[in-house]
């Protein structure tokens, strides 16, 4: 539990703690520059589809981020091909889709064809002089600053599926009332006639 005691005076460590922290998040700023805000971008796909669609696509977004953190030494986890039917159907088809994975940190390449995991650090170009097919290839890792961002994307998400449910609810429990004053204004009527 967090301590909510104010401070007096910033120690030396709570000053190196906190360099640190700013430190942490000024490399990820840095190195995913331009990310959107994962829940922004819901409130904007929310605004073009059901809440049932958004709620969807972001647990397929989720079920990606997990499958990176569960599986970071597997290559397959840090591409998601745009034409597998379960991307399109649930994903692709929605108004900010790209956004969506852009915000998770997958961004568009092949031409379309695929989205990849932008790592936060770059490995240094140390085959630039080579000439040979695919020299530069490399499988794909997960970097600290990768992994830390996908936590906090994982956690935005999860927090996101939280809100659209209870908004489902709170909509579910409108309808119903709606329905039982119309259902007593109609039985009213008939009662009066």
């Amino acid at each position: 539990k967090a301590n909510r005691t104010p401070i007096a005076e910033l120690t030396p460590n709570h000053l190196a703690m906190l360099r640190e922290s700013r430190d942490a998040v000024e490399r990820e700023l840095t190195a995913l520059d331009g990310a959107p805000a994962v829940a922004s971008v819901l409130r904007e796909m929310r605004q073009h589809h059901t809440a049932r669609d958004v709620a969807t696509a972001a647990e397929i977004a989720l079920l990606y981020v997990t499958n990176v953190l569960r599986h970071p030494s597997d290559p397959r986890v840090f591409r998601v091909r745009s034409s597998n039917p379960i991307f399109r159907e649930r994903i692709g088809r929605l108004y900010g889709a790209d956004t969506l994975m852009l915000s998770l940190g997958f961004e568009r390449t092949d031409a379309g064809a695929c989205f990849v995991l932008k790592t936060a650090t770059r490995p240094a170009d140390q085959a630039a002089d080579d000439t040979r097919p695919n020299a530069k290839f490399q499988f794909p890792a997960l970097d600290q600053e990768t992994e830390q961002f996908l936590l906090r994307r994982k956690s935005d998400l999860e927090e996101a599926l939280a809100a659209l449910d209870h908004a489902r609810e709170v909509s579910r429990a409108k309808d119903t009332m709606a329905t039982v004053s119309s259902g007593d204004a109609v039985a009213g009527g008939a009662a009066a006639a």
